[in-house]
């Protein structure tokens, strides 16, 4: 344990050594850096040698994911930001909260999504069998990580209830991780094993998703959610879960007033975390009501251009 501390301490030096020398040796101006591997070093790098020029730093976890060394490195080196940016404005809240000595120094740039090229990406072929499979189905799709994040367990009992009342859907499952065969198990177990579809990572989910119903977000916790907001570019009403942070920030207008934690919101449907009935209450709305189904459509796609890259962009041109 002691060595593996060590080791990890020595390449966080290491890095943060090699980040003093690049900006010296460019005299840059601006340094910006994303997620935590990156962060840490650069933080590192000006607490020690005080790098010249700006340093932006970007977040995208909630601190839920992180361990408590991670935690006690955020409050120790993120003061040391000339910036720090997160993905959602709930976020900003939380990581302000953990460094309140830097809470003025921390704005909110959501990350962004490529209309253009997802669009591209939506058209491309499938193989023949997944086709023909997504094409016979009512299909909902998740797409994360196979951790305990994303909650996956819950969403498989939720969905064999409803395959009790409605035979003709669907689960699909885009993402690797560690749990595949768990998941594989219990959608056995709970007799799903040919209504289920978990497909591992994929190289372009959108031609997936593309061919799908509505999706689901039945995650844990979240930074943002960016999965939801792809999914809603394509055209599909979505299902949330209420979670911090980022679902609602992206599903309502004012994410702010309790009276829309839950039930149909401006651009999708928020549940409660951990909430069966009420996930499975959602997933029979779009499965039967088609107004619906076509009204989230259209307020999703409208809702994903706000986050399109060519507007976040601009977002970050202003910080350098």
């Amino acid at each position: 344990m002691t060595g593996s501390v060590i080791s990890k301490a020595g390449k966080l030096f290491k890095r943060a050594r090699a980040i003093h020398e690049i900006a010296a040796n460019t005299k840059a101006e601006t340094i910006i850096t994303i997620l935590e591997e990156a962060n840490f070093p650069a933080l590192v790098a000006h607490r020690i040698w005080r790098i010249s020029g700006k340093l932006i730093i970007s977040t995208h976890n909630n601190s839920k994911a992180y361990s408590p060394v991670y935690k006690m490195l955020i409050r120790w080196l993120y003061p040391v930001a000339d910036l720090i940016i997160t993905v959602s404005k709930e976020l900003s809240q939380n990581v302000g909260s953990i460094i309140p000595e830097a809470k003025d120094r921390v704005l909110t740039i959501y990350n962004p999504i490529d209309i253009n090229a997802i669009n591209e990406l939506k058209s491309v072929a499938l193989d023949t069998e997944l086709h023909k499979k997504l094409d016979s189905k009512f299909n909902f799709v998740s797409v994360g990580r196979l951790s305990e994040q994303k909650n996956y367990p819950v969403t498989l009992k939720v969905f064999a209830k409803l395959r009790q009342e409605f035979p003709h859907t669907q689960l699909v499952i885009i993402g690797g991780g560690s749990n595949k065969e768990v998941l594989k198990k219990m959608a056995a177990d709970l007799g799903l094993a040919e209504s289920v579809l978990l497909l591992g990572h994929c190289q372009n989910p959108f031609a997936i998703l593309s061919r799908c119903q509505a999706f689901i977000l039945n995650s844990l916790y979240e930074g943002f959610g960016i999965a939801l907001v792809e999914a809603m570019s394509l055209g599909l009403p979505a299902i949330a879960s209420n979670c911090d942070f980022g679902p609602r920030e992206i599903l309502n207008k004012d994410f702010g007033q309790p009276s829309i934690y839950g039930g149909i919101g401006d651009f999708g449907i928020l549940v409660p975390v951990n909430n069966e009935d009420k996930l499975l209450a959602a997933m029979k709305q779009l499965v039967t009501d088609q107004g619906l189904r076509a009204e989230l459509k259209n307020k999703g796609m409208r809702r994903a251009r706000e986050f399109d890259i060519n507007r976040i962009i601009q977002a970050w041109h202003k910080l350098v």
